[in-house]
This record gives C-alpha cells, sequence and structure tokens, in this order.
C-alpha cells in the first residue's frame, strides 16, 4: 500500500525536528504495517486552521493524482484544526478513494464508524486552537503592559533580543539605520 505522510507544527517557536520526529514516527508505522512510503508533506510554523499551507496543498494535489492510497499523520490534529476543513477534505478524500489514518488518536477513515471519532476529534482540535489563541493573547498582553515586544515584526526593530548575562531582556534591539525614526525608551 503506498502511502504519505503528512507532519507540522504550528509556531516558529517550536522545534524544527517536531516535524521530523512526527514524520519518524510515521515510518516506523508504515513499516510495521507494510506500507510504502512515497511521500512525505510538512508544513512548519503554520497553524492547523490554516488551509492554505503549502505541503498541506502539494499532498492534496498528490491525492488527487492518485499518488497513492493513505495519508499517515500522527494525530489528524496535525492536518486539521479546523471542523470545516476537516470535513470537506475527508469527503474530497473518500472520493477519490483516499483514507486518513492518525496513529496516536485512533482516526482510520478506511473502518466503519470513523465519521463520530472523527467529528469528536474535529471539534476538540478546532477548541483546542481557539484556546491556544487566548493563552497566545494574554502573554502577548502581559509582555507589552511590561514594555516588551509582544512578538511579530515591528518596523525599525530587529527581531532578536539583547541579552544581559545570558538572560533575555525582551527589549527589542532597534535597527541602527533606523534609529532616527523609531521612539527611544
Amino acid at each position: 500500500m503506498k502511502i504519505a505522510i503528512y507532519a507540522r507544527f504550528s509556531t516558529d517557536l517550536q522545534s524544527d525536528e517536531s516535524a521530523e520526529d512526527q514524520a519518524r514516527v510515521c515510518r516506523e508505522y508504515a513499516q510495521r504495517e507494510g506500507w510504502e512510503v512515497v511521500s512525505t508533506f510538512e508544513d512548519k510554523g503554520i497553524s492547523g486552521g490554516d488551509n492554505d499551507r503549502p505541503g498541506y496543498q502539494r499532498m492534496l494535489t498528490a491525492a488527487r493524482a492518485g499518488k497513492f492510497e493513505i495519508i499517515l499523520c500522527e494525530d489528524v490534529s496535525r492536518l486539521w484544526r479546523n471542523e470545516a476543513e476537516q470535513s470537506r477534505c475527508v469527503a474530497e478524500l473518500l472520493y477519490f478513494k483516499k483514507h486518513v489514518v492518525g496513529i496516536n488518536d485512533g482516526i482510520d477513515t478506511r473502518r466503519e464508524g470513523f465519521e463520530y471519532l472523527l467529528a469528536i476529534k474535529g471539534v476538540q482540535n478546532a477548541a483546542y486552537r481557539k484556546e491556544i489563541g487566548k493563552r497566545t493573547h494574554r502573554g502577548q498582553t502581559g509582555r507589552a503592559l511590561q514594555g516588551k515586544s509582544a512578538g511579530g515584526r515591528a518596523y525599525g526593530y530587529l527581531p532578536i533580543y539583547e541579552t544581559v548575562t545570558d538572560e533575555k531582556t525582551g527589549r527589542p534591539k532597534v535597527i541602527p539605520a533606523r534609529r532616527e525614526i523609531v521612539p527611544q525608551q
């Protein structure tokens, strides 16, 4: 059986090795099942709520072209954190006689009744994404109230932090060429 592996992590604060670790777990699983891995797709630092992920879109294109029979992932939250996209995509994959297997969450669209478990996981994954958003916003607000960078890229500042005895101060460095424009603290 020909399969494709999909791996993803959400933020650039996570380790680049996260996607490779997920792919390794999938390769080991595929080997135990006697499956042939023909493709590996990944997205690094992109939310599962974003449907325009490059690796995800390449995977869907390959599925439509019949390059593999199963998409294997560590769990379906790697594929989707958006219930509407999950539902749409699974329907399309099944139309093309393609299946999804999530190792850790027990999702397998080849099994009868998978829809119930997948629907529950879809709700959980979408809710978790919203919770992460709330926590992130709370943390960014706290950093901003302390006069520290809340993330992102601001005009005139380097996207790195000053260090004082190996501890991050949280205060962004001003780009020297833009010093006249950026207000000094």
